[in-house]
This record gives structure tokens, C-alpha cells and sequence, in this order.
């Protein structure tokens, strides 16, 4: 049978603002799942099967928006060239590939397994700030700080400067809303912020490295290919940004996962071999990545469906996480998955995110010392959710209550 042009015509619909879908969005996803395996949404085509989502990933038919998107919903001058130089997603593949290859090379493994001791001494001074009050609101005092504080130590960036980059990288999340235009002159501001600080930095660092990542990179740049400056500058503003945003959000969300099922703490505690595999049953049961977007550059067939160049496609990350195709019991939290099992989180193919081994590692480590300092911990009120319309989602705060170990 010939395959159907792809059409939001006849397609199942959804309303991503609906009470339905923030309530619940796992419900019905799971009912449109069944239905069709491409479902229509106010941001058009959703695709909904993991395994569709996953070759989607990593298939030359299709790329990550350029540019040109955000262009068209009206985005500022400042967006444009963070978008057009540094958002590594939204790059041509050439200067992808290239710009890739000397971040890479900075940003080497074997840096990052060095400073697992930076990980814990920060996460542990931000649990001596609220340790002695037996509650806290663990997105306001912990993840908002704990990822972006490791991140800009290991770029060299002055402890007391780390709170400028927590309000810039976390208003750039709003890059990704529709409509674009509220948010436009924050974003800006952002960027301008990031600008200002990096550049002289990244000068500095070119005169006399030290021994971070901006250093590093000054030096790839002598045997991997010469960046421009905007290519620096907005490269690095994308790592933190990176780094930052999702980071924070998705360890909330691990946490969350956690505590709503009783002894995985305590284990996690007590084993810490088995906190890999708690992270990643974590970050497939409660994703921040909650869509990714694709355009069609080839024309392509897929479930059926003929998918023609220049369409817009999303992948959500929501439907695929709980699809039962792919997973034994998708709506049961279980830690001995196999991690492999789970392999979508961080992107597939040439634009796999070259953060993850730095989110992981910081996640696993705030994990065993959050478990290793507090104990009976419990949520102390409602758990509010930001809108699941966006790209990137997580909690609004995470209200705990906890005793301290004293052993």
C-alpha cells in the first residue's frame, strides 16, 4: 500500500494548553498512542512511538531547525547570532561538525571524571545552607544552584560571578516558547549578560590559561581548527546554558521519581553501584526533554506516512518514554531496566548532547551525597508542574522535609 502524504488532516488532535494534557499528559498520550503513532498538536506533527522517535534521531532525512525558525517567530538580534554561531543543534552540519570537533576536544572525558570532587564540595556546601532546618525547596535551593555552579568553576568563571549566569542561562529556556515574542526582551538581556562576561574572559584565558575549560579550548583551537569569535563566545554561552537549564530540572525530576516510591532512596544510599541505574529509570519516567524538533530534509516514509522537505516534525519524548513497544510496564518505575534500554535522553546521532557525560556524572554525584547527608526525606506540599507545552519541562518547586544523618 502507498504510503499517505503527511497531513495534520485526519490526524488525532491534542491540546497541548489543555487541562487534559497538563493534568495528565501520560494518559493521554497513551490513548492517541494507540490510535495512530503521529498525532497533531497546536505545534503541528507529534510523533508519538519510541522507536520511530529513535531512528528519528539519528536519520540523515531529517535536522535540527535552523536559525531561520526562530526568525520567523521573532526572535531578537542577540538570539539570532547565538542561534546562527554557538546553539550547536541549530547549526548547518559543516560548521556543526567543526565547531563540534574543537569543543569536543576541550571538553575531553577524562577532565570531567576528574572532578568528581568538585561536584560533591559543591553540593555539599549547598546542603550545609539548609541542612540545620529540616526543609528546603530543593529546586530553589539546590538544583537552580548545584549544576551551573559546577559548570562555571570548571570554565573558570569567579564563584562570585555565579549568580549572574544562574538568572541568564535560566531565563534562556524561553528560547524554545511559542509564541516567541513575550519573552523576547529577557532573553536578550540574557544573552547580553553572557556576551559581556565571556568576552573578556575568554580574552584572558587566550594571554594566560589556566587550568579550565575555557583554557582548554583556547588550545584545541590550535590543532583542531580556528573558531570565530562569536563561535567561542555563544559556543560556551550554549554549555552553560546546556548545562544549566536541563541539568537542574531533570535531577528535580530524579528526585521526585525517588521519593514517590518508598526504599529507593535508602538503597541508592547504601549501594552506590545502583545510582546509574536509578538516574536513567528516572529520566525515562519523568523526562525534562520533552520534545525535540526535526525537519524533514529528504523526502522520507515513516509509519506510513510520506513526509515531504521542509516539514515540521516533533518528537515527544513524553509519549516515547511510556511506550509499551519498547518497555516491559512503561508506567511502572522500574531501576533494574537495563540502562541501555533507555537510550534517547540525550539526543542520538551527530547531535548527541556533548554535555551528557558532564550532566550525568553531576547527577550521580549530587545523588550520593543528597543520600549520604539526609535521611527520611518526604515532599512537604504539593508538587505544581510547569506547563507541559514546552520543550523543556519540570517541576515549578520541590518542597522537602528531611532529617539530617548524623552517621
Amino acid at each position: 500500500m502507498d504510503a499517505q502524504k503527511l497531513s495534520l488532516a485526519d490526524l488525532p488532535e491534542f491540546d497541548l494548553h489543555g487541562e487534559e494534557y497538563n493534568s495528565n499528559p501520560y494518559q493521554l498520550l497513551e490513548r492517541l498512542r494507540n490510535q495512530s503513532p503521529v498525532a497533531k498538536s497546536q505545534r503541528g506533527f507529534e510523533v508519538l512511538r519510541y522507536e520511530t522517535l529513535n531512528w528519528m534521531l539519528k536519520a540523515d532525512e531529517f535536522d535540527i531547525p535552523t536559525a531561520d525558525l526562530n526568525v520567523s517567530l521573532g526572535c531578537g538580534p542577540l538570539q539570532e547570532s547565538f542561534d546562527r554561531h554557538g546553539r550547536l543543534p541549530a547549526l548547518p552540519r559543516e560548521q556543526h561538525a567543526r565547531i563540534r570537533r574543537v569543543m569536543g576536544q576541550a571538553f575531553a572525558l577524562r577532565r570531567i571524571g576528574e572532578r568528581r570532587d568538585l561536584m560533591a564540595e559543591v553540593a555539599n556546601n549547598l546542603i550545609d545552607k539548609f541542612v540545620d532546618r529540616g526543609e528546603c525547596d530543593f529546586i530553589a535551593d539546590f538544583t537552580h544552584h548545584y549544576s551551573i555552579t559546577v559548570a562555571c568553576l570548571l570554565f573558570g568563571v569567579d564563584i562570585k560571578d555565579v549568580p549572574s549566569f544562574q538568572n541568564a542561562t535560566a531565563t534562556m529556556m524561553h528560547m524554545f516558547s511559542n509564541p516567541l515574542a513575550p519573552h523576547v526582551p529577557a532573553i536578550e538581556a540574557a544573552l547580553q549578560t553572557l556576551w559581556d562576561y565571556l568576552e573578556p574572559l575568554v580574552e584572558s584565558r587566550t594571554n594566560e590559561p589556566k587550568e579550565d575549560f575555557i583554557s582548554a579550548l583556547v588550545e584545541a583551537q590550535k590543532t583542531q581548527g580556528k573558531l570565530s569569535k562569536e563561535e567561542v563566545i555563544w559556543g560556551l554561552a550554549n554549555l552553560l546554558f546546556a548545562g544549566h537549564d536541563t541539568t537542574r530540572s531533570q535531577l528535580a525530576n530524579c528526585v521526585r521519581a525517588i521519593l514517590e516510591h518508598p526504599g529507593v532512596w535508602d538503597d541508592i544510599r547504601d549501594n552506590h553501584d545502583r545510582i546509574p541505574f536509578v538516574m536513567h529509570e528516572s529520566i525515562r519516567y519523568y523526562p525534562t526533554v520533552q520534545a525535540n524538533r526535526r525537519v524533514v530534509r529528504n523526502p522520507v516514509e515513516f509509519e506510513g506516512f510520506l513526509a515531504e522537505p521542509g516539514q515540521l516534525i516533533y518528537l515527544n519524548t513524553l509519549s516515547a518514554s511510556r511506550d509499551p513497544e519498547r518497555f516491559d510496564n512503561p508506567n511502572t518505575y522500574d531501576t533494574t531496566r537495563p540502562i541501555e534500554s533507555y537510550n534517547t535522553a540525550f539526543g542520538h546521532g551527530i547531535h548527541h548532547c556533548l554535555g551528557h557525560v558532564l550532566a550525568k556524572t553531576e547527577m550521580i554525584e549530587a545523588l550520593r551525597v543528597l543520600t549520604e547527608r539526609l535521611e527520611n526525606v518526604r515532599f512537604n506540599g504539593p508538587l505544581v508542574t510547569l506547563p507541559y507545552s514546552g520543550q523543556l519541562g519540570s517541576l515549578k518547586s520541590l518542597p522537602l522535609k528531611f532529617d539530617a544523618r548524623t552517621n
